[in-house]
């Protein structure tokens, strides 16, 4: 299943969501990856209190039975895009039984798309929402025409 929605949430909920993502009080840490930084909102059974109400509108929007994990993430903008290796799975941990998906909400408009591998390139407008299985190997790359790429991922069960 892969399936691309744009105008995701409405205007109102979007822009104060992207106006906490972009505030200089707002926490991201980094990662193994200089080009990205993180901000886990749930990884097992933690959660963070900056973006809890958000989480909640989102999975009763996508009728989300479990989250599995979720976090938002900037990619920094770079001279040319540079494929990094977010979303590239391993063949061997990959499971036929695992029915759980991936959603991506793009936060900014940029020029840093996302590749499902073998498929057409997806590219981030601010408010679409791109849903694939967890078991899809994809990329990501860095902007180059604005700052940074800003994204929500959530993985979930139905």
């Amino acid at each position: 299943m892969i399936s691309v929605v744009n105008n995701f949430l409405d205007n109102d909920e979007f822009f104060k969501i992207q106006k906490l993502l972009s505030s200089k009080k707002f926490p991201y840490f980094l990662t193994q990856n200089s080009k990205v930084l993180v901000h886990p909102i749930i990884d097992k059974t933690e959660y963070s209190f900056f973006l809890e109400p958000l989480i909640s509108k989102l999975s009763k929007k996508l009728k989300v039975k479990t989250i599995i994990s979720s976090e938002t993430y900037l990619i920094i903008k770079d001279k040319e895009n540079f494929s990094l290796n977010i979303g590239k799975k391993d063949p061997y941990d990959i499971s036929l039984n695992d029915d759980s998906l991936t959603s991506l909400l793009y936060m900014n408009s940029n020029n840093g798309y996302t590749q499902i591998f073998g498929k057409d390139k997806v590219d981030p407008i601010q408010n679409r929402l791109f849903t694939f299985s967890s078991n899809i190997s994809y990329e990501e790359t860095t902007p180059t025409n604005e700052p940074f790429k800003s994204v929500i991922k959530l993985i979930y069960s139905l």
